[in-house]
């Protein structure tokens, strides 16, 4: 009987039989890379890893497709985690059309929840450890849903958002360095609770936000709060008093961190609040806080000016006064002329004015805001007469931000639809009006801040690989897209 078989067919069918499918992630492209660089001996001991990928992705049906690119995540960040990575190279500065240079943030300067201070340190740019093969950062992640960001420099810009990785959700930390145009990966966050809902503070085991102090140092914070000094490489455990963390700002030179004493569900707290203040070059923020009466706690805001700290809270009956306290950790209270205390104390990104927005009244389905602002660092405050801002009742998110004394923004947001608005005034204040482009997202805004003199961020509720730019002082606004 003649023997049909091919046997080229059949040396390939055992080879095949003979092949292990490997994981196709991040972590087995690393150590592929690894492999790679040790000497040609070790060269030909990778070959098996690549196989299996290779093999790998034909069964899932990767064909066509970049290897690496398409390798969703990256590794975890571990709290206490070593940096086995070498230092940050230095690089030229990427250029980038907007935003113009008399637009950038100034050494001091800050936005309502950001952090906008200069670094005079050199950006990092990618790099390769010569002795694990490393390759940091790395791409965007897939499917990123934007949740924050944080101004770390002049072109510099950090967020904190969900992305998928392999076949879960997963917090990322990606990176900027040409003012938002262009963004890479640098961290994977060990977080389970991973969601993109609109709380003010994270959910348990969840972070929800990221503030940076400069191109180095920086914070993410929900239910936990993790520090870097790596430029976002690696996130240790930061200590500090109370539990969940419900908002951190600095100046450059300190931190400001508002927590909670007591139990939270991801959408509210229960109080006190607990202040406490810290050097940026800090490891932790210690054991000795100021404590804030509050009862229901919705959310809370941190703002500084003039080198104290304004720490304001949105509570359900609106019975937390706000505070000023010092680097050294003294408090006052702060009496901006309210009938109730203000939701938000927010300061102009060019120092001018700081303002305070007090809750009203509810008709129709809308809350009326009035207004206080200062013009002497907050000694003295006058109402601003005359305002009309108005914003839906039911709105979960509710924000402020300034560019200068007179050129203000408002936004809300929400899980419900209809609940959004994005308001604006050019009088300081006395008469708002409503965009109509941007267009108002279903959900509405998530977070409004003013990083630079002239310019603004904004975030939708929905924030699907994208936010918004605000430029000429919110005259004209353009959708970023993070890719």
């Amino acid at each position: 009987m003649t023997d049909d078989r091919d046997p080229i067919a059949d040396f390939f069918a055992r080879e095949r039989a003979q092949i292990t499918p490997l994981p196709g992630d991040d972590e087995r492209w690393q150590s592929i890379v690894r492999q790679s660089r040790r000497g040609r001996r070790a060269r030909r001991s990778w070959l098996p890893y690549a196989a299996g990928l290779a093999a790998a992705a034909t069964v899932a049906g990767f064909a066509g497709y970049g290897l690496r690119d398409m390798l969703p995540g990256n590794s975890t960040v571990v709290a206490g985690a070593t940096n086995t990575l070498p230092p940050l190279a230095s690089g030229p500065s990427p250029t980038s059309p907007s935003p113009s240079a008399a637009e950038l943030p100034t050494s001091g300067s800050s936005g309502a929840h950001s952090s906008v201070t200069t670094s005079a340190s050199t950006p990092p740019t990618e790099s390769t450890s010569a002795s694990t093969g490393a390759i940091w950062p790395l791409p965007m992640v897939q499917n990123f849903a934007l949740l924050s960001m944080s101004q770390a420099s002049g072109r510099a810009v950090y967020a904190l958002g969900t992305g998928l990785c392999s076949d879960h959700p997963c917090r990322v930390v990606v990176r900027s360095l040409d003012h938002g145009t262009t963004w890479q990966r640098v961290a994977t966050l060990d977080d389970p609770k991973t969601s993109a809902t609109v709380g003010a503070v994270g959910a348990a085991g969840s972070f929800t936000q990221i503030r940076m102090a400069n191109e180095q140092v920086g914070w993410v914070f929900g239910d936990g709060l993790m520090q870097t000094t790596d430029g976002g490489r690696t996130f240790h455990a930061y200590s500090h008093v109370g539990a969940s963390v419900l908002d951190v700002a600095t100046d450059g030179t300190h931190v400001a961190i508002v927590s909670s004493s007591g139990v939270c569900d991801g959408g509210t707290c229960a109080g006190p609040l607990l202040a406490q203040v810290a050097p940026v070059t800090a490891s932790g923020a210690g054991e000795t806080a100021v404590e804030m009466p509050a009862g229901k706690v919705d959310g809370a805001s941190v703002d500084w000016l003039a080198g104290r700290a304004y720490v304001s809270a949105r509570t359900a009956d609106d019975s937390a006064a706000p505070l000023v306290i010092t680097p050294e950790g003294k408090s006052s209270a702060l009496d901006v002329g309210c009938e109730k205390p203000p939701t938000q104390v927010f300061r102009a990104a060019d120092g001018s004015a700081v303002f305070a927005a007090c809750r009203g009244g509810t008709k129709d389905a809308n809350t009326a805001y009035a207004i206080q602002r200062s013009t002497d660092d907050g000694v003295t405050w006058a109402a601003v007469q005359g305002s009309s801002l108005t914003l839906p009742a039911n709105a979960e998110l509710v924000s402020f931000a300034a560019a200068d004394a007179t050129h203000l923004i408002a936004t809300a947001g929400s899980n419900a639809t209809g609940s959004g608005a994005l308001l604006a005034s050019s009088d300081g204040g006395r008469a708002w009006a409503a965009f109509t482009n941007p267009a108002l997202p279903e959900h509405g805004w998530r977070w409004v801040g003013a990083p630079g003199a002239g310019w603004y961020y904004l975030l939708p509720v929905d924030g699907q690989r994208s936010f918004w730019w605000g430029r000429q002082l919110g005259a004209t606004w353009a959708q970023q897209p993070m890719n």
